[in-house]
C-alpha cells in the first residue's frame, strides 16, 4: 500500500472490512463517508488487491470519483463504464467512443484483470450478455492482418450479422 493510504491500514473498521471480505460477507455497510472520504477508501480496498465496482447515483459523481481515484491509485487501473443514453422516445443514441469504453471494460473483466470499475445506476440498467457469451462472441482483427473474405463472412454470419448491400 503507498503511504498516502498507510494510515487507513491501521484502523479498526478498516481491518473489520478486510475480514468480512476474506469471510465472503456478501453485504458490508459503511456509514458516515462523504466526498473524499469515499475516494479515500475505494482506494485502500483496491490497493489491498481487492477488485472493486463503484456504483453511483450519476455520472457526474462518477467522473469525480474516477478523477480521485486515478490520482490515489497509480499502477492500479481505474476504468469508467459510461452510460447509453436515451433519448425521449426510447430511441438509443451513443457514440462509438461510449461503445468502446464499455466493450474495453467488459473485456478486461472476461479476462480477469483487476481493476476499479466505477459506474452510475443508470449505466448498469442495462442488461449485458453474460460473460462466457460474450468470450464466445468475440472476434479479433488487427491492422494490417491478412483474411479470408469468406471465412470471416461465414464467423460474422454466425455471430448473427447479416451481409447487405450499401
Amino acid at each position: 500500500m503507498n503511504g498516502l493510504l498507510r494510515p487507513l491500514e491501521s484502523t479498526i473498521e478498516y481491518q473489520n472490512l478486510l475480514q468480512g471480505l476474506e469471510k465472503g460477507f456478501t453485504q458490508q455497510m459503511v456509514f458516515g463517508l462523504s466526498g473524499s472520504q469515499r475516494s479515500y477508501l475505494f482506494a485502500g480496498l483496491a490497493a489491498a488487491g481487492r477488485p472493486i465496482l463503484v456504483v453511483t447515483p450519476g455520472e457526474t459523481e462518477a467522473g469525480t470519483l474516477v478523477d480521485d481515484l486515478t490520482s490515489l491509485l497509480p499502477g492500479i487501473q481505474v476504468q469508467p463504464f459510461p452510460v447509453w443514453q436515451l433519448l425521449p422516445y426510447q430511441v438509443l443514441a451513443h457514440s462509438n467512443e461510449v461503445l468502446a469504453q464499455r466493450l474495453r471494460v467488459l473485456e478486461k473483466l472476461t479476462a480477469g484483470e483487476s481493476m476499479v470499475v466505477v459506474t452510475s445506476v443508470e449505466a448498469l440498467l442495462r442488461r449485458l450478455a453474460p460473460p462466457e457469451v460474450f468470450r464466445r462472441v468475440k472476434l479479433e482483427l488487427s491492422l494490417g492482418q491478412r483474411v479470408d473474405l469468406e471465412k470471416l463472412h461465414l464467423d460474422l454470419v454466425e455471430l448473427d450479422y447479416e451481409r447487405v448491400d450499401l
